[in-house]
């Protein structure tokens, strides 16, 4: 009687290890592929022009969308370095007589540079009262939870195009 205990309890203890090993193994994997889709994530094209102020505001708006939480949000370009310096060099080249808003457009695309997103909700408010009146009010800036579960819903939509 004892020896089938004794089998009995290691193969328990084994069955209940490979399940435990299963699970760390499966969660491992399963953050390891939500990394990859919002490294791959991309969003809108960025479509910024010299002097073109509705495209300058526009794209600074659909980048705020991941950082905020918004009841309306339109539009998704993804807030990397990338995209950040390419607006950041149609600022450059625009001049204030065809962009009336400049040196705020100068000021926020220069924190977002270095990483401050700190005057987020406010910024994307601003961009969005100059875009057409305040449509699609931030509320509160998102948690990194937020911001990834935002990314993976918009990678999971790109995948589906």
């Amino acid at each position: 009687m004892r020896k089938i205990t004794k089998v009995s309890l290691i193969l328990i203890f084994c069955i209940a290890i490979g399940v435990l090993t299963g699970f760390k193994v499966g969660d491992y994997l399963g953050n390891h592929k939500e990394e990859e889709m919002i490294n791959s994530v991309k969003g809108e094209k960025v479509e910024v022009a010299v002097e073109a102020e509705k495209r300058i505001n526009d794209t600074m708006l659909k980048m705020t969308n991941q950082k905020v939480l918004s009841d309306k949000k339109e539009g998704f370009i993804k807030m990397s370095a990338e995209n950040i310096q390419e607006v950041k060099e149609a600022i450059t080249k625009s001049t204030p007589m065809y962009v009336k808003h400049l040196g705020e457009y100068r000021m926020i695309i220069d924190r977002w540079e270095h990483g401050d997103f700190s005057q987020i909700v406010k910024e994307h408010n601003m961009l969005s009262k100059w875009k057409d009146g305040n449509d699609g009010k931030a509320y509160k800036e998102a948690t990194p939870e937020q911001e990834k579960e935002y990314l993976l819903k918009q990678a999971k939509a790109e995948l589906n195009k």
